[in-house]
């Protein structure tokens, strides 16, 4: 199982947040390709090794999960988690997908 999203630092996402810029490819889980969120199922969840996935598809990482052992779907390493809840959102990468959002609604307005 290979996924098209890869690693960004949280300072770079936060450049991207603050521009407003954030690339579109990024905003969505490289696993289920569903658009990312802020909070709730869809929002990002960070492995250890950098890569960032939709909460909902950590989860069944987690459920399928041999001792309680994920394997990052990008075959780059191993987070060792039992539960959605110890993989960290991805706080910088949640505000870039906010403020897209935000972008978006304002050019909607115009």
């Amino acid at each position: 199982q290979g996924c098209s999203l890869t690693g960004l630092s949280a300072t770079r996402l936060g450049v991207m947040a603050a521009a407003g810029g954030a690339d579109h490819d990024h905003l969505h889980c490289g696993i289920c390709t569903s658009h990312l969120t802020r909070s709730g199922k869809h929002e990002p969840r960070q492995l250890r090794c950098g890569h960032s996935f939709c909460a909902d598809c950590i989860g069944d990482l987690c459920r399928h999960a041999a001792n309680n052992t994920i394997a990052c779907p990008n075959r780059c390493g191993v987070t060792t988690s039992a539960t959605t809840e110890e993989v960290p959102k991805n706080y910088p990468l949640a505000a870039a997908v906010e403020a897209k959002e935000h972008q978006s609604r304002q050019q909607l307005a115009l």
